[in-house]
């Protein structure tokens, strides 16, 4: 019974982290059916990895010195 509970269990967190980083992904404007699928695959890491695209998606757009204050 504990060996299904360990199965039911992963799969919930697998598939949460998969709807979590695909509405992620939609409100940051990237693909969608990528992150989600990666949601599938990785789990919660992928979210780091999203973190980092998306950052480096909107510094791609707004141009490297767009984060940066010169005085």
């Amino acid at each position: 019974m504990i060996f299904q509970l360990d199965w039911l269990l992963l799969s919930l967190v697998l598939v949460v982290s998969s709807v979590f980083l695909g509405f992620s992904a939609y409100y940051a404007g990237l693909a969608v059916k990528r992150w989600a699928f990666l949601g599938v695959i990785l789990g919660p890491v992928a979210y780091l990895l999203f973190n980092t695209h998306k950052h480096l998606a909107y510094r791609k757009v707004e141009g490297a010195r767009a984060h940066r204050v010169n005085f």
